[in-house]
Parts: structure tokens; sequence; C-alpha cells
């Protein structure tokens, strides 16, 4: 096959040829300066279209990587409102000695259910868990019977139904919850020991490599 200036062309791709992209003077494939600038310039590879009558190009232009650009997510800070302080610390001081029942907060935004066993729905079976949120309503359910140990404490409670609301908030994420409810629960000066006391109950009746890998984030907090 021939092209226009009568030449012939491979078969397949036809001649391949480097241009300056500064210059437009075409060089030998394997030269790397510019015949004419002198200069080392970036090239572009040539290759003819032997398929079609009319002389085509397709273009190969070395790509620079990017670079990788750091994006900064502003950490999620939590700070309960007084409804929900309150509400949490006057059921923490009283969780023993009321009954079961629903309870809520002085304008009806926060609910607990305080349940004498917390119950798998399908099965009916009583779950190990003491405390947990309800996505849809955001009613807290509290079991009464784990809750009577001596190793939960009032400050403990206090805590968890602040965590719960903060679960919530974090879309059922417990390492991150743990960390956002711990600094707030910092700043109450309450007991730390009860904190720890209350998690190594809880994480000793429900074990787990989630709870171990949690246990250990929340004693560094506490710290």
């Amino acid at each position: 096959m021939k092209n226009k200036n009568g030449k012939k062309n491979n078969p397949i791709w036809g001649n391949k040829t480097n241009h300056c992209v500064v210059c437009g003077v075409v060089l030998p494939i394997n030269r790397k300066l510019c015949i004419k600038c002198g200069k080392k310039q970036i090239h572009q590879r040539f290759r003819k279209n032997a398929f079609n009558s009319d002389i085509k190009y397709r273009k190969f232009i070395p790509v620079t990587p990017m670079k990788k650009i750091k994006i900064e997510i502003a950490e999620y800070v939590f700070t309960p409102d007084k409804e929900l302080i309150a509400f949490a610390n006057e059921f923490s001081k009283m969780y023993k000695k009321v009954r079961v029942g629903e309870y809520c907060s002085s304008n009806n935004k926060y609910h607990i259910k305080y349940l004498a066993r917390i119950k798998n729905k399908n099965t009916g079976k009583a779950l190990a868990t003491g405390a947990r949120i309800s996505n849809m309503t955001g009613i807290i359910e509290l079991d009464k019977f784990i809750y009577k140990s001596k190793e939960y404490t009032p400050d403990f409670l206090f805590f968890i139904i602040i965590w719960c609301v903060v679960c919530r908030e974090n879309k059922g994420n417990m390492k991150l919850s743990d960390k956002n409810a711990i600094k707030y629960y910092k700043t109450t000066k309450r007991s730390k020991r009860n904190i720890m006391k209350g998690f190594l109950k809880l994480f000793f009746t429900v074990p787990s490599l989630l709870n171990t890998e949690r246990y250990k984030i929340i004693a560094q907090l506490l710290k």
C-alpha cells in the first residue's frame, strides 16, 4: 500500500515518527533532542492508519501521574442538649427503684423503655445486651435485669443513655460513638473508674473481637 506521497506504508500500522511539540520537526524514533531547538523536549509519537486512504494519526502523549490530595474531614463533635443531660441524670439516679415501663424527657424528645429483659423479636430469647436504640424511632431500651448488678453504677447508666443517642447519630459506628461519648463524659467530671468497671463487666458478659478492641480504645481515652 502507498500513501499520497507515493511512499510505502507498513501494511498494519504504517510508518512511525516522533514530532517535536514546540517546532513540529519530524525526528527519528530513538532521538530525544530536537534537531531545530537543540533542547530536550516532550515528543508525541504518531502512527499512521494504513486502513484508510487518508493519512490519520494516533497520538501517544506521556501522562504525568497526579499528586494525591489529602482531604481532611472535620471530626464529628457531639454536644448533648440540656433536655438529654437532665433526662439521663434523673433516670440514672432512680433506675434501681423505678418499675418497668416507658419514661420520657420533659418535652417528650427522648424516650426510654425500661424492660424486664431485652428480647429478640424473632426468637423471643433474652439478649445479653443491656441497652440499644432504635434507628427509626430513637427509643432507648434498657434491660432492668442486667443493670441490677453492682458493677453498674448511676455514672455508667448516665453514660450509656448518652452513648445510645450518640450511636444513633453515628449510624451504629460503635468505636466512633465510644470516642464521642467519652469526650463529652470527661467534661462532666464524673468518675472514670465507674465507666471502666461497667465496661469490663459488660464486655465480659458479651465477649467478642470488636468489644476487645473497643475496651482498649476506651482505656486509652479515659487515661
